[in-house]
């Protein structure tokens, strides 16, 4: 009985083993099929394909966001940059106005405006006229001398910053015009709260990406299942183009709600910098200045009786019979030189150069003679002066005379040593807060109301000259 019972247990084993085999045999079967049948080969591919054309989709999406924002902010960037040009010009404008008008009140001499003063006796005909212009040139140098001092410097800049404050204030004034589309509400004029302070940037994005989220669905997918390449890309093209201008639709109305909020707003208080002056210093000793005054003054004596003999052939120390060389017809002396506070008015051509020429050697390391070394030429000159056109070489004073005028105009000028990086800090300061005044509504503004601020700024200009 018991080895009954161990031959029915030992088939039942075998049958069990026989059993879990075919299960298994059965399993790999499917798992196979499952791997490399197919229906799984057919379902890989479905799958490969819908993340293609995922991935071209958020590929097409994403260059399409691309341009559409490209646009708006070239151009927001455009109008911006057109605004800050114009305001840029505006203060640039008025620091001319202002450290003229400053200079005339003051009654300054900041300049001898030694090229054009020469431009002007090279086109003078009469000999008397020439040297009356050139008395009155020295004069000029004088008076520069006497009424110039690094105190009255300090106190032209600090008066000049104050006038160029003054103007550049009134820009506060000036009212945001209407929006192009429509009269602004006049509920909304004057109302600070009305102004959209943030960065339209943030709202215009999020405009974009509601017309894509709604526009990149299943109308753009089945552009995707159309047969033949060129009519799915043709379809592809048309919908990203519709899609493109619903957004730029959906952010110029956005803009357009903003520039009808800001219109009739002053652009209001500009927080101006406070002008720190400028380091003003002695460099050229009065002394020094008024011996060499003298000395050129003696030259002129012997220059003026060499001209009444000699004739403006000699007068330009070029010779007798070399004419005044250089000499431009159309140049005509409009203005009187004699008023030693006013800068002379005179039509030159611009594209010729004219400067008195330097007729001797100089310490060109040095950059030319120093005021010393100009006083102790000028004596040596001035030790022998003209006597006579037939005894004397009228040229050779004349060139005598020339240097001097030269070295005296020059160091006048140069006497006063003027560090003016403070002040040019200073107009780069007024002109960045004058734009910062402009940021908020800069950002909102339309073309049309872009182009008005820009017409007022010059409107402004013109009524304050």
């Amino acid at each position: 009985m018991g080895e009954d019972e161990g031959r029915v247990l030992g088939s039942a084993n075998d049958v069990s083993t026989s059993f879990d085999a075919r299960a298994m045999g059965d399993s790999l079967f499917r798992a196979l099929d499952d791997t490399f049948g197919a229906d799984a080969c057919d379902a890989r591919e479905r799958q490969a394909a819908e993340r293609d054309r995922q991935r071209a989709m958020d590929s097409l999406r994403a260059a399409s966001l691309r341009r559409v924002r490209r646009k708006y902010r070239t151009r927001r960037n455009v109008l911006a940059q057109m605004i800050n040009d114009a305001i840029s010009k505006y203060v640039r404008t008025c620091e001319t106005v202002a450290l003229d008008d400053t200079r005339k009140k003051m009654r300054m001499i900041t300049s001898l405006r030694r090229e054009d003063r020469y431009r002007a006796f090279l086109a003078m005909g009469s000999k008397d006229e020439l040297l009356k212009r050139l008395g009155q040139t020295i004069d000029a140098a004088e008076a520069m001398i006497e009424i110039n001092s690094p105190e009255r410097f300090e106190a032209y800049y600090a008066a000049a910053a104050g006038c160029l404050a003054g103007r550049v204030s009134a820009m506060e004034s000036i009212k945001v015009a209407l929006a192009d589309d429509e009269r602004s509400d006049a509920s909304f004029a004057n109302d600070p709260t009305c102004v959209d302070r943030e960065d339209p940037d943030d709202a215009v994005a999020s405009a974009i990406e509601d017309v894509y989220a709604s526009c990149f669905g299943e109308k753009m997918r089945n552009a995707f299942e159309i047969t033949g390449h060129d009519e799915r890309r043709q379809k592809l093209v048309g919908e990203i183009e519709d899609v493109e201008r619903r957004a730029m639709i959906e952010v110029q109305e956005l803009m357009r709600s903003r520039a009808r909020q800001i219109a009739g707003h002053c652009v209001g208080t500009i927080e101006l910098p406070t002008f720190e002056g400028v380091a003003c210093e002695r460099a050229i000793g009065l002394e020094r200045l008024e011996v060499l005054l003298s000395e050129v003054r003696a030259s002129y004596a012997s220059y003026v009786r060499c001209v009444q003999q000699g004739g403006l052939a000699c007068a330009f120390g070029v010779g007798l019979g070399s004419g005044r060389q250089g000499y431009v017809p159309i140049l005509r002396l409009r203005q009187s030189l004699s008023d030693v506070y006013e800068s002379d008015d005179c039509e030159f051509d611009v594209s010729e150069h004219f400067d008195i020429p330097d007729f001797y050697d100089e310490d060109a390391h040095a950059g030319g003679d120093d005021i010393d070394k100009a006083i102790k030429r000028m004596r040596e000159f001035n030790a022998q002066p003209f006597r006579d056109v037939l005894v004397d070489d009228p040229a050779e004073h004349a060139r005598q005379f020339w240097y001097g005028l030269k070295k005296l105009l020059v160091f006048a000028e140069d006497a006063i040593d003027i560090d003016e990086r403070k002040w040019d800090a200073f107009v780069d300061r007024v002109e960045f807060a004058a734009q910062q005044a402009m940021v908020v509504f800069v950002r909102q503004m339309d073309a049309g109301q872009a182009f008005q601020f820009r017409r007022d700024l010059e409107d402004l200009l013109g009524s304050s000259e």
